[in-house]
């Protein structure tokens, strides 16, 4: 036999799936940690339950010593101290107005937070990062497309059928479509046919074996 196919292939349908640009908004939003990073800060911090240990300790700093020596005389260990890259949101608003006011290799005055006394140096300043707008929105629709593609696959074969219902032909429904017809000849029982469309043989072998 000879058979007239429309072959509609999950990218035929993927690439019909309009998304909107507030879909994409809406993503980008829900998922601003993967396309924005705000300014971060590596932070060194020593805690003190007095503020006479605080003030020793500092004016060992003026005198150049070494933040973490000092920390570890103290018997606060390298672990401790090292906050590693801070954000503002890692913070507390109190401590983080005094982080983010230091420049790079500043060390704070003593500070009274809460019960502690402390001081603070910033070792390292990584600035505020986002990820290419054009970029990201074609990451974020082939998401989204994805998201979205067996739903509408569904859906399209339901409209296929209906259409088919209605009296329109195979030829009408692949120009609404925009793809081509696949003339199979020879199409025997077993399955072997005469085509040259390799992903319709490779369905054929497989219903065949």
């Amino acid at each position: 036999r000879n058979v007239t196919i429309m072959f509609l292939s999950m990218d035929d349908i993927e690439k019909k799936i309009e998304i909107a640009p507030d879909e994409i908004e809406a993503y980008y939003k829900e998922h601003i940690d993967e396309y924005e990073q705000p300014e971060q800060r590596a932070v060194l911090q020593m805690v003190f339950d007095d503020e006479a240990s605080a003030q020793a300790a500092a004016a060992q700093l003026a005198q150049g010593a070494n933040f973490i020596a000092v920390a570890t005389q103290t018997g606060q260990t390298a672990a401790d101290v090292d906050l590693g890259l801070v954000s503002r949101a890692d913070l507390s608003d109190e401590l983080a107005d005094i982080v983010f006011a230091l420049n790079k290799n500043q060390t704070s005055d003593v500070v009274q937070i809460a019960d502690s006394w402390q001081i603070l140096r910033v070792t390292d300043i990584k600035a505020p990062q986002k990820a290419d707008k054009a970029k990201a929105e074609a990451e974020i629709i082939d998401i989204l497309r994805q998201d979205k593609l067996y739903d509408d696959s569904y859906e399209q074969i339901n409209v296929i059928e209906d259409k088919l219902g209605a009296g329109k032909s195979l030829e009408e429904i692949a120009q609404d479509y925009n793809i081509g017809l696949i003339e199979v000849k020879n199409l025997a029982e077993d399955g072997s046919a005469e085509l040259n469309h390799p992903t319709l043989a490779q369905i054929l072998q497989k219903n065949k074996d």
